[in-house]
């Protein structure tokens, strides 16, 4: 379902994580890159790319959507008074499964 709200030429930024899993076999519409980190599994990578991205592209008027776990977000939710300072377009999808779900598969 997510790809309905998603318009053209979006990017979309999954964590690491539960949320990245849900966004391999999404069907995307036309133009939308996606953006994640896989390889090292850094949890709360998410929020400063999506921050990066918004800035970088200001004046593209491209809407970045943000999907994290509550986990993750803890470790950086400070950075939202940077996003509403900049008054960037980010749309925040926040995954609540009582935190850390994937340093608890791995760990135990």
């Amino acid at each position: 379902k997510l790809p309905e709200f998603i318009p053209e030429n979006s990017i979309v930024v999954a964590e690491t994580g539960t949320s990245e899993f849900g966004v391999f076999n999404m069907h995307a519409p036309k133009g939308v890159t996606f953006l994640t980190q896989i390889l090292w599994g850094s949890i709360g990578y998410s929020v400063g790319a999506a921050l990066g991205a918004a800035l970088a592209g200001k004046n593209d008027n491209r809407r970045i959507y943000l999907i994290v776990g509550d986990g993750s977000f803890q470790l950086v939710c400070q950075e939202i008074s940077t996003m509403l300072r900049f008054k960037t377009n980010i749309v925040i999808l926040l995954l609540n499964n009582d935190g850390y779900t994937i340093e608890k598969l791995i760990h135990g």
